[in-house]
């Protein structure tokens, strides 16, 4: 009688071992072979949709009031080019998220955690820094602005939980560094920290679109953005790349090295080796002097 194991993963099993030796990596990627892979990675627009529909149990009187704010991050969303959240209604349903927490999340969770359940973590569990703990820890005000949660409680929850324990090579690399960097930083008030972990979350998930950490785009998580930030710079915390006009964390050149060297080995990755090597490292012709001498033949090599 036929037997079917069928198993349900967040993670290929070689990347559950990610921080362990090589032969065991590689014992693991073997035993994966034997499996057939059915991947099933649901969208960015469909994990915000899911987050969408976490929180309710609104009353008339606050509705209203994420209306308005509602109606108000979304037109400040689209006016940065972010056009997944410049619908109001949608960023309705974040609230109490800040919509660019929304939009960073479900990326944030696919490269560093385990997908929906980091995800589902961050939203519902009772971790310090979840969205839950900030519910309960969060008074909102019988009037004025609206407190939401923003990309700093995010950074705090990755740094505070186990996630980051099963990472290794260049992801982890970067997640210590900023840390690092953060945690040796004295003297920092409230509104620099909060805007230097903001940076840093998007560092992390930078891409070469709109959602990077440009001056604009910060403009939007606090009216004081100009002048956090030219402290910042001013402390030596984060540094302005002005060729791709965003602001980072750790130091560096504008020259994005691990993308040029991605695309060199993509470019010789079917040329023959013989051809790359001739390319790269030409040999000098090489003369049989003794056998020359001795036969009368000249011999090249």
């Amino acid at each position: 009688m036929p037997i079917f194991l069928l198993t349900l993963q967040h993670l290929s099993f070689e990347e559950y071992h990610a921080a362990s030796a090589g032969p065991a990596r590689r014992e693991w990627a073997k035993v994966q072979g034997r499996f057939g892979d059915i991947s099933f990675v649901e969208s960015a627009g469909q994990l915000r949709a899911l987050i969408g529909g976490v929180f309710s149990g609104r009353d008339g009187a606050i509705k209203r009031r994420i209306a308005r704010w509602a109606a108000s991050h979304a037109e400040a969303m689209g006016s940065v080019g972010i056009s997944e959240v410049s619908d109001p209604e949608v960023v309705a349903s974040f609230f109490p998220l800040h919509p660019l927490t929304a939009m960073v999340l479900p990326e944030l969770c696919s490269r560093y955690g385990q997908h929906e359940r980091t995800l589902f973590s961050f939203l519902a569990s009772q971790a310090p820094a979840s969205a839950t703990s900030f519910l309960t820890s969060t008074r909102v005000p019988p009037r004025g602005p609206l407190p939401s949660l923003g990309l700093e409680y995010v950074y705090d929850y990755f740094i505070e939980s186990s996630i980051l324990g099963g990472l290794s090579g260049r992801q982890a690399g970067r997640w210590s560094e900023i840390a690092i960097r953060l945690r040796d930083a004295t003297g920092l008030s409230a509104p620099l920290t909060s805007m230097a972990k903001r940076i840093a979350v998007l560092n992390l998930i930078a891409t070469t679109g709109v959602l990077r950490a440009s001056r604009a785009l910060l403009s939007l998580t606090d009216p004081h953005a100009d002048m956090i930030l030219a402290d910042l710079e001013a402390a030596g915390i984060v540094t302005y790349r002005n060729f791709t006009d965003e602001f980072r964390i750790w130091q560096g050149s504008d020259i994005d090295v691990d993308h040029l060297v991605q695309k060199a080995r993509a470019r010789i990755r079917h040329r023959p080796l013989v051809e790359v090597l001739s390319a790269t490292q030409p040999l000098d012709p090489v003369v049989a002097a003794r056998h020359s001498a001795e036969k009368d033949v000249l011999r090249v090599f």
